[in-house]
């Protein structure tokens, strides 16, 4: 096991270095746990724990390397934890498959990539065809569940339509996506 070797560095220069970095990335840091975690809440919560790690470990950190890769690294893995996390809660709760589905999509996507492949423009451009091949009203349901965070009930409030319907149109917006991701997916 490889132990990680102190620098001999003063305290001042560690807090001044430290809090440029987390200046500097904070923000980025959060958007990219947001990306995987869609709560603005929870990302927000796994950017200051990457950062309180960072503060924990200064002393064997070199604050000269190029930290946004080391940052993503980390918040990869703790997004990880979390979905991993998520997805036990709600299989012991029950959750239903769509919930499920889409979080495994995610937790899929994520353990499998790296912070180049996740920001890559060929998983958007998958992504924007998935889009485009799904019908008007499976788009929309999708766009204002994932997106726009409504339940299942208040869409078929808002689309006149049964919460099956929904439930159907989600089904249907998932399959495509995955069958676009496959590549991206892990294998069953």
């Amino acid at each position: 096991m490889n132990k990680m070797k102190k620098l001999e560095v003063s305290e001042e220069y560690l807090r001044e270095q430290f809090e440029m970095c987390y200046k500097t990335y904070l923000n980025k840091v959060t958007f990219y746990a947001y990306n995987y975690l869609n709560n603005m809440e929870e990302a927000t919560d796994v950017g200051h724990e990457v950062f309180r790690t960072i503060w924990e470990r200064r002393k064997f950190i070199d604050f000269g390397m190029d930290m946004f890769p080391f940052l993503l690294v980390i918040t990869r893995n703790r997004c990880l934890n979390k979905l991993k996390q998520q997805q036990r809660e709600w299989k012991y709760k029950q959750k239903t498959t769509l919930d499920y589905e889409k979080n495994l999509i995610n937790l899929k996507v994520l353990s499998e990539s790296n912070y180049s492949q996740l920001y890559s423009s060929e998983i958007e451009g998958l992504v924007d065809q998935a889009y485009a091949e799904m019908p008007k009203q499976v788009r929309d349901t999708y766009i204002m569940h994932r997106y726009h965070e409504l339940t299942y009930s208040d869409i078929a409030k808002q689309e006149q339509i049964s919460v099956k319907a929904v439930e159907k149109r989600m089904m249907i917006a998932l399959k495509i996506l995955r069958c676009k991701l496959k590549d991206y997916l892990e294998k069953q």
